[in-house]
């Protein structure tokens, strides 16, 4: 039979395991906070500007593929090409004191934590009288994030050098854009929205304010309830403007425009346009595609068009250039009930025309392009009926235009 260990072996393995066990214990629980520290290192501080007291917050997140932003109040700045996720957030309070200063940053607590693979910071109003208070949060963070996320409920925005796809909404404040490789999706509830180059797609929303972007890379749908949009050149674009003007310097497909009350002025368009103005004039400077406008009251000057025009409009003067694309021209409609058309043709395009103007002081119809034959009817000295026929080049699609009262004039296109 063997003999039993002493018991003193037995306690030496015992304290042995007891003391392994409390190092690993004591390394996890080290390597635990270490992770844990860049979710919770924060420096705040307290100083006095010129226009009030600041409760300063600065901090660091791990980098995630995904930010989340939501604050009750307060301007949002997201600046990317960052190695981490950096962030500042101020609070600002109108007091006489330190001591009532730091009464009103007890209104707002933000937090910042990481959640799997997002990042979130997060602004929760305590208190609902922060009439003299005020919040900021600026981040720095890595250029390539996966997708962002900011809400506030008042404030401004500014994002710049950001591949994500990003989507901000605020109840009231600015916007503004730039640098943008992914698809942005931004609604105001009023303010305006300006923006540099963005890369890809992108949907704007803002209940009044002025929209103004330089270059949008792919397709864009733009909405506001008042304030000029200017677009710089955008792949395709649908505008809906309730009361502004509309600018749009270059469109490589199809646009889109609307306006309750403004002018329409579009550079030139690859593919169709369709505008509805509710009241104002529009132009187009060109378009390889079919042109449709409808206007409440105003002048339209289309050139350019290459596949044909229907326009509408109760009162105003109609301008179209129709250039030489034999195969591709529609049947086409021009129609005033109080104004002048005056329309140039190409030689070699083959159509058939039919023209009247309905009451006219003067000349009624007149044409300088061989093969459109004039009638006319009523005295010298009062207002007058004329027609125009013509088949051109052995006829082809239908070329109609009509005004209530006002003169008509075909021309070469020269």
């Amino acid at each position: 039979m063997s003999a039993l260990p002493a018991s003193g072996a037995i306690t030496g393995k015992k304290n042995g395991r007891q003391i392994l066990f409390r190092k690993r214990a004591g390394l996890a629980a080290g390597l635990a906070l270490a992770v844990a520290l860049p979710l919770l290192a924060e420096h705040v501080r307290i100083y006095q500007d010129d226009k009030g007291w600041v409760e300063e917050t600065t901090g660091a997140l791990p980098a995630t593929r995904d930010l989340r932003v939501n604050t009750d109040v307060g301007s949002i700045n997201v600046r990317g090409r960052a190695h981490g996720i950096m962030y500042v957030i101020r609070k600002r309070a109108a007091a006489s004191s330190k001591e009532e200063a730091e009464r009103e940053f007890q209104k707002m607590k933000f937090t910042a934590v990481r959640t799997g693979e997002q990042a979130v910071i997060d602004g929760h109003l305590l208190e609902r009288d922060f009439t003299r208070f005020g919040a900021d949060i600026t981040l720095q963070v890595p250029y390539n994030l996966r997708r962002v996320w900011l809400t506030t409920g008042s404030g401004a925005m500014t994002l710049s050098s950001l591949a994500a796809a990003v989507t901000g909404k605020t109840g009231a404040g600015a916007v503004k854009l730039d640098d943008m490789a992914g698809p942005v999706n931004i609604t105001t509830g009023g303010g305006e929205v300006v923006g540099g180059s963005l890369g890809s797609e992108a949907i704007v929303n803002s209940g009044s304010g002025g929209v103004h972007i330089d270059n949008i890379t792919g397709a864009a749908k733009i909405s506001t309830g008042g304030g000029q949009v200017y677009i710089g050149s955008v792949n395709t674009a649908v505008i809906d403007d309730k009361a502004g003007n509309i600018d749009v310097h270059r469109c490589f497909g199809n646009l889109q425009a609307s306006t309750g009350g403004g002018n329409v002025n579009l550079g030139p368009v690859s593919g169709s346009v369709l505008v509805d103005a509710g009241a104002g004039s529009v132009r187009v400077a060109g378009a390889g595609g079919l042109v449709q406008v409808t206007t409440g009251g105003g002048s339209v000057e289309l050139f350019k068009v290459a596949k044909g025009a229907k326009v509408d409009t109760p009162v105003g003067a109609i301008t179209v250039q129709f250039t030489a694309v034999p195969g591709a021209f529609t049947d086409s409609l021009l129609h005033t009930g109080a104004g002048d058309v005056l329309v140039f043709l190409p030689e070699e395009l083959p159509m058939t025309v039919h023209a009247s103007s309905d009451m006219a002081t003067g000349y009624g119809i007149r044409s300088e392009v061989p093969g459109i034959r004039i009638s006319k009817q009523g005295g010298a000295f009062g207002p007058q009926s004329a027609w125009a026929e013509g088949t051109l080049n052995g006829g082809g699609p239908l070329l109609r235009i009509r005004t209530a009262m006002g003169h008509i004039d075909f021309r070469n296109t020269q």
